[in-house]
């Protein structure tokens, strides 16, 4: 099976990200909901909100960067 590059480039970026924003993040991609990643981490619900909102925003801005 072969590996898409552009998939190691996302996780790549997503593991260059600080632990509070990676953290969430990956639980978010991974199905959980922000009341339970909130509960799971003991952080308010929009503490998580936050983190991965600017998750997704610096994400994209990688993506843009490395376009240019």
């Amino acid at each position: 099976m072969k590996i898409n590059p552009s998939l190691i480039d996302i996780n790549q970026c997503i593991d260059s990200l600080p632990d509070e924003y990676r953290v969430p993040f990956i639980m978010f991609l991974n199905g959980s909901k922000f009341i339970e990643i909130a509960q799971k981490l003991d952080l308010p619900v929009d503490t998580i909100k936050r983190s991965i909102f600017l998750s997704r925003v610096t994400l994209t801005t990688i993506k843009i960067n490395s376009l240019q």
